[in-house]
């Protein structure tokens, strides 16, 4: 009987634990165990099993180029980016940065009513010329009546300073330390040739013939040479403030000189001196940049592993000099053209000497002009993709010259689109960066007194290379997307694998056009998606390339 009394409260129990009770009310199961794998019995729990996991394992380079085909990647938009984005008015200008240089962002905005939409300063506008002979040649006459300022040379003021002059006779003492001979007379005749190797001059009548041939040749070249108006008058309003401009540039072609200096001759600003490689010393090439304001210097200051201290102070000095006469400069950051088209890492040489110039107070402040210069095609493509494909770089000689001349004006290279982003003070960018960001930039305590490092220089170095980085990322934000690039994307992107249609391309293209103005972006095409799609390969085909 007790066996039997047993049995009822066991059943009892197992009728609870199966979600009844003498209410009816359904209780909660306890989740079952899982059962071991390949068992079919029931009695009793099993415990889980448990797979070893094998070592990661090393994969080859060929399973993750078939990864990389595979991927497609997802252009959706986040509802709440749509929702921002329509209530949020694009203006197409590119402002400086809030945190480094908020009083910068406030000044020279561009902002003036009925200033907006793209312009072509290719293409004149008749209304300019209401008299028959202008009307006539509209070209030359717009040319002549640009207005220009007369730059002087300042090759003796350089030689003069007491600055070169110490450094003649520091190099001087020093040759005659180690015995080398060379005295002052020999090191000043050095710092002559330097200094008139350096100098440059602008000629007015030189540089209205070659902006009007430039009319014809770029003309010819590129279907558009687009400039926001708003950027216009952004640059005009930072000009009348008489501030010295330092135009930093992307570069990625030999034609950024060209096209600069174009551009702000045709939008009334003061041309630049250009800083220029000495491996563009050619004949008649070298003559036609001195007197169009560039000025060359070594790309390799120092000889072998000692450093070239006359030649240094000369360069230093001479762009001195040129700031604070308040004649503006032009220079590129990259040091070198980006063959990949992608910005590369600065070189912040030349830009060390304009901000020891202001930080020495021998000019106020210079105002630092970040550029983009977007292509369609780039000229240098057969160069490039030589390049690009492990062969040597070729040396610039003038029958290359010539001959890369004659590629440029008998192929078609689209639409060129330059940006400017907003000035800002460098004066401001300075103490904004040593109040915020002194404790990152100085030395700690414990690296102080041990150490024999020349803290101001480090702190310098530091600064200088924080400046840079920032001005290549004010270039990148204000680059433009090209149709080009942007068809180049899905092909080798989206549609990888498997190709597409036309209709899936142009699905595509306002997919990731919608993206890019979401995200803040400019493209730089008149063209809608359709147009676009079948204008980037016709561009291939007509200019030539394969």
């Amino acid at each position: 009987m007790e066996d039997l009394g047993n049995q009822r409260r066991s059943s009892e129990k197992r009728r609870e634990r199966r979600g009844s009770d003498r209410s009816g009310a359904p209780r909660p199961r306890p989740p079952r165990r899982p059962r071991a794998v390949g068992r079919s019995s029931d009695v009793g729990p099993r415990p889980q099993s448990t797979r070893t996991r094998r070592p990661p394992q090393r994969r080859s380079l060929r399973s993750v180029l078939d990864e990389v085909k595979e991927f497609t990647p997802c252009l959706a938009v986040d509802p709440a980016l749509l929702r921002r984005a329509n209530n949020k008015k694009y203006t197409g200008l590119h402002r400086c940065c809030t945190h480094c240089t908020p009083s910068s962002k406030s000044k020279n905005t561009g902002d003036i009513p009925g200033m907006c939409g793209l312009v072509d300063i290719l293409r004149l506008e008749g209304g300019k010329f209401r008299r028959l002979p202008y009307r006539l040649v509209p070209y030359l006459s717009f040319v002549v009546q640009q207005p220009m300022t007369c730059q002087r040379d300042h090759h003796k003021a350089t030689l003069s300073s007491s600055r070169v002059q110490e450094a003649i006779t520091k190099c001087a003492s020093d040759a005659d330390d180690h015995g080398k001979g060379g005295g002052r007379k020999e090191q000043e005749k050095r710092a002559a040739g330097i200094v008139s190797a350096m100098s440059s001059a602008v000629y007015r009548p030189l540089v209205r013939l070659i902006a009007w041939l430039f009319f014809w040749t770029f003309g010819h070249m590129f279907e558009r040479l687009d400039i926001q108006h708003s950027h216009t008058a952004m640059l005009l309003q930072a000009q009348e403030r008489g501030v010295p401009m330092v135009f930093l540039p992307s570069h990625k072609s030999h034609m950024d000189y060209l096209i600069m200096t174009f551009a702000l001759f045709s939008l009334g600003i003061r041309i630049p001196r250009v800083a220029a490689g000495d491996n563009l010393r050619l004949p008649f090439v070298s003559w036609l940049v001195t007197h169009l304001g560039g000025f060359f210097i070594k790309r390799k200051l120092d000889v072998s592993d000692k450093k070239d201290v006359l030649y240094r102070r000369c360069l230093h000095e001479y762009m001195e000099q040129l700031l604070q006469s308040g004649e503006s400069l032009e220079f590129f950051l990259e040091g070198s053209r980006s063959r990949s088209g992608k910005p590369c890492t600065p070189k912040a040489g030349l830009l060390s000497v304009v901000v020891d110039t202001v930080r020495e107070g021998l000019v106020e402040d210079v105002l630092v002009v970040p550029v983009n210069i977007s292509y369609d095609r780039l000229v240098e493509t057969t160069f490039v993709k030589n390049e690009l494909m492990g062969g040597e770089k070729r040396p610039e000689t003038l029958r290359e010259a010539l001959k890369g001349v004659w590629s440029f004006i008998t192929r078609r290279v689209g639409v060129v689109r330059v940006d400017f982003s907003q000035p800002f003070s460098l004066q401001e960018f300075l103490s904004k960066a040593v109040i915020a960001k002194g404790s990152l930039l100085e030395m700690s305590q414990v690296s102080r007194r041990g150490s024999t490092v020349n803290l101001t220089q480090s702190y310098h170095r530091r600064l200088v290379t924080a400046l840079s980085y920032h001005i290549m990322y004010d270039i990148t934000l204000c680059t433009s997307l090209t149709p080009t690039s942007m068809v180049s994307f899905l092909l080798l992107n989206k549609f990888r694998q498997y190709g597409a249609t036309i209709d899936e391309l142009i699905d595509g293209y306002l997919q990731l056009e919608r993206l890019a103005e979401l995200h803040g972006r400019v493209i730089s095409s008149y063209l809608s998606a359709g147009e676009a799609v079948h204008y980037a390969p016709a561009l291939h085909v007509q200019s030539g390339y394969r």
